[in-house]
């Protein structure tokens, strides 16, 4: 079975055919079976153009050769439907809105209002009129379709669609139009659009995204789907605003109406946090639309770049107990110039990090979980998704949280319920103008009293699947030990572990006796750290606690200076940066500085694309400050506290003698990627707890040198990225979950006895 991981694939720059080749070919060699090619901030060759074409050809051929699957990202950015601004050259192809409250209510326009902060002053596509999608297609599909019509149905997959709206133009006065929409709310219910509008009619707005919801599904669902199903490839993508009943409303009029029109519908689950209060009602919306061709979800985009293997497993898993097989994991730049337009979030899936190769071990539980998406499960409950409710309060989103409330406590307390249009079961439960859970007649006002009626769990933190066939899926949502029962049987699960029932982990319960040699330390590569500038500053500080000789990289176009000379910076970074950063940085030669306190002087410091960083075999930490300093440090050679701070890749030994009696090595303590050996034979290698190698027969009583080879992700590099969001005026949103110190080292070392 090939890989269900597929990777959105961002070309930067002007990319040679060789490192295109050798790209896909890292890509292909660590897990991932199919791409989605991307364009995005940070490449800079022409959208469309023949060039364009050129590269994506390059891109094809090689993903044939490879026998890796392609979809195509449809726009340049987000959202679809503009042809990174061809299409709303034309006046008669930019979104309208219409004022329905205060002094101009009637007014049709067409400016944008929502979240300039990330698009700018621009106008979006018109989705609503179908000669703009028809544009829009003419522009894109059709010409991937001129180049690559011998790919599509083999190689090309299909066409990725992203966050398509109708609401970017509005806010709490103004609602989607579109021309011919007075006559279809006419028709559809025997009423006048334009006095209903400046009445304020009660069901008004509840009428008005009736008709846009199925103008949207006519103009663009249905267009771009029946292209993609005539040229033989899959429609693949998700809707703007599938984590908000009322968003969704706003930005399709009903997102599982229009979402089922997608042969590949999926859904924007980039946040990656179980703790996210919109989380069940997101998987809730694709489990409906999920189809023939399985369903889809854009994953760990937002990250953070040390998101562990162990939190991604589970999330994997947790989609695929909503029917979700497709896992488009975000991103892979092909260097990280894009972090400079879109710099507040960032998780590479690329060689650059040096945990980069634990993903073909994800890659694995990948395709056990897209053989679990297919299970059947009965629903206890449906909960009849409130796109009317939000229609019609539109503008009061204060009882929505109603919603979400009640979909994450029945999953936690592991009740399994599914989304319906209709309440056409009596275990429905549907909500009234005030999102009051309203079920047989009854209502109820919070989530507490109506929970009982389904026999509810108390909710322990793991999340559990019972599907028909008598299988199970358990998982850890949480990043402590938790227990749960099983037919009878109690199950110890770590921090987001993952259990299955049809291969479950095997167990170990034989006395364990620890490893008390102390391990030696050997590190594989310099370390490598930011210097930090926050806002306007120009200074930092930079402190050697002895005598230390240091590498500065500069990035392109940043001038730097250390107690005031300018650092000289003109040798390639290639030897001494990941190559994410290598191309956009030049290296100083190496500098012995003495022990003390010097000044680093920059700008232009950005929070994923730093202006400086410090390289060298030391140990460093950040002292974030009004004027943050960089202190440097010996690193150790014995492993004293059971953890070290640092980046890249660190070994672990130590000679021991493995007892007669001995079945398995036991690793405590740590969710890097672990890779372990006794005499540089590879014994075995993890990305999660829990972490046990068998012992092979021929080493039982021998004396042995056993390594423990971590990997750390390349979040180090960056300091405290907190520190960076709290005080930075550039940062525009801080939902993103913020890089912790990465710790090498494990608690305890064992051998478990027979």
């Amino acid at each position: 079975m090939k890989s269900p991981i597929i990777t959105m694939a961002a070309v930067t720059g002007k990319p040679s055919k060789q490192q295109i080749f050798n790209w896909l070919t890292n890509l292909n060699e660590n897990g991932f079976g199919d791409i989605a090619i991307y364009p995005r901030s940070g490449c800079e060759i022409e959208y469309l153009s023949n060039e364009w074409f050129d590269m994506c050809g390059i891109i094809i051929d090689k993903c044939a050769e490879l026998q890796m699957d392609v979809y195509i990202y449809d726009d340049f950015n987000w959202p679809s439907g503009d042809a990174n601004g061809k299409v709303t050259v034309n006046p008669d192809y930019r979104l309208k809105n219409i004022a329905i409250k205060g002094d101009n209510a009637g007014t049709v326009g067409c400016h944008s209002v929502l979240d300039n902060t990330i698009f700018g002053e621009k106008y979006f596509p018109n989705l609503l009129n179908k000669s703009s999608v028809e544009y829009f297609i003419e522009l894109t599909h059709e010409q991937y379709y001129k180049h690559f019509h011998k790919y599509f149905g083999n190689v090309i997959k299909g066409f990725f669609t992203d966050e398509p709206a109708v609401g970017y133009g509005c806010e709490i006065s103004t609602i989607p139009y579109y021309d011919g929409m007075e006559n279809d709310y006419n028709s559809a219910f025997n009423r006048d659009f334009m006095t209903d509008l400046k009445a304020e009619y009660p069901d008004f707005t509840k009428n008005a995204f009736e008709i846009i919801a199925k103008q949207f599904k006519y103009s663009f669902v249905d267009t771009i789907a029946d292209w993609c199903a005539s040229h033989n490839v899959l429609m693949a993508g998700h809707l703007m605003g599938d984590n908000s009943p009322y968003l969704s409303t706003l930005h399709s009029g009903n997102l599982l109406y229009n979402l089922k029109g997608f042969s590949l519908p999926g859904i924007d689950d980039i946040d990656t946090d179980f703790s996210y209060f919109t989380l069940f009602s997101v998987l809730g919306a694709v489990e409906y639309a999920a189809g023939e061709n399985g369903a889809m979800a854009e994953l760990f985009a937002l990250g953070p770049c040390d998101l562990s293997f162990a939190k991604r497993k589970a999330m994997i898993y947790l989609t695929a107990c909503f029917k979700i097989d497709h896992y488009f994991t975000a991103i892979s730049a092909m260097d990280f110039r894009g972090n400079a337009f879109i710099s507040d979030y960032f998780d590479p899936l690329t060689n650059s990090q040096p945990c980069f190769a634990g993903m073909k071990l994800l890659a694995e539980e990948a395709k056990i979980a897209a053989k679990i998406a297919k299970k059947a499960y009965k629903p206890q409950v449906f909960i009849k998704y409130p796109s009317e409710n939000c229609a019609k309060n539109y503008g009061d989103t204060s009882n929505v949280s109603k919603v979400h409330s009640l979909t994450r406590r029945l999953s936690m307390c592991n009740v399994a319920w599914e989304f319906c249009e209709e309440a056409s079961n009596e275990n429905t439960v549907v909500f009234d103008d005030n999102f009051n859970y309203v079920f047989k007649g009854q209502t109820y006002t919070t989530v507490e009293s109506i929970l009982p009626l389904f026999g509810a769990e108390t909710p322990n933190g793991i999340f559990q699947r019972r599907f028909t066939d008598g299988s199970t899926v358990a998982i850890n949502t949480t990043a402590d030990v938790k227990s749960f029962t099983l037919n009878g049987d109690e199950i110890t699960l770590d921090g987001y572990g993952v259990y299955y029932s049809e291969n479950p982990p095997k167990v170990y319960n034989g006395e364990r006796t620890p490893v008390t040699e102390p391990f030696e330390v050997s590190f594989k590569n310099d370390n490598i750290i930011r210097a930090m500038f926050i806002n306007e500053q120009t200074d930092s500080k930079l402190t050697l606690t002895d005598d230390c000789t240091v590498t500065f990289t500069v990035r392109n176009g940043v001038s730097a200076y250390l107690d005031g000379e300018k650092l000289i910076a003109d040798n390639t970074a290639v030897d001494v940066l990941p190559e994410g950063f290598a191309p956009l940085y030049c290296a100083s030669k190496p500098m012995k500085l003495k022990k003390g306190t010097y000044t680093l002087s920059s700008e232009d410091d950005i929070k994923y694309l730093p202006s400086v960083m410090v390289i060298g075999d030391f140990s460093a930490e950040n002292i974030s400050d009004d004027i943050c300093e960089l202190v440097l440090l010996e690193r150790v050679t014995h492993l004293a506290e059971n953890s070290i701070c640092d980046f890249g890749r660190i070994e672990f030994s130590t000679k021991v003698l493995i007892p007669d009696n001995a079945k398995a090595i036991s690793i405590k303590g740590n969710n890097l990627l672990t890779r372990v050996f006794a005499n540089d034979r590879a014994l075995g290698e993890f990305i999660a707890q829990p972490m046990h190698v068998e012992i092979p027969s021929d080493l039982k009583g021998l004396e042995v040198t056993l390594k423990i080879e971590q990997s750390s992700s390349l979040a180090p590099i960056f300091g405290d990225v907190k520190y960076f969001n709290d005080h930075s005026n550039k940062t525009k949103w801080a939902t993103v979950p913020h890089p912790t110190k990465t710790t090498f080292g494990f608690d305890a070392v064992s051998f478990i006895l027979e």
